[in-house]
């Protein structure tokens, strides 16, 4: 729940970088006057793309041990064992139907579809401003 806002922050404000970086990149590509600025700009886009693949892959990955842990429950071999343990196995079970998602913003999970969506916006963003700069 603290996380929430500042992950959200985190992945709007990377979103907004990819697309500056790759947009300046571009321009100064097209232009062959500094090839060594186009290239700086470049190499900043790796890092940013690693930060936001992180935590969309490990939420993704949470999400799915957590969707596993009913069934490992399941089969620890809790026939053998005694009633106190069966029951308590039983409410952790009912607990566990549910898989753990870590929501960003109230509206989104962190997952591969978040870094996709990420992804997709920054190409959005990309397109508009590169239109913008073709038309001027």
């Amino acid at each position: 729940m603290t996380m929430s806002v500042p992950v959200f922050l985190l992945l709007f404000v990377n979103m907004a970088n990819l697309c500056a970086n790759l947009f300046i990149a571009a321009v100064l590509f097209q232009r062959d006057e500094n090839v060594s600025k186009a290239l700086k700009a470049v190499m900043t886009i790796p890092p940013v793309l690693y930060e936001t693949g992180m935590y969309c892959i490990f939420g993704h990955v949470l999400t799915d041990k957590s969707e596993k842990l009913m069934q490992s429950a399941f089969s620890c071999g809790w026939t053998e064992s005694d009633v106190r343990f069966r029951r308590s196995l039983l409410l952790f079970m009912t607990a566990t139907e549910r898989p753990v998602e870590i929501t960003v913003g109230k509206t989104t999970k962190l997952s591969k579809g978040t870094l996709l969506q990420v992804l997709n916006g920054t190409y959005g963003l990309l397109n508009m401003l590169y239109h913008f700069h073709s038309s001027l």
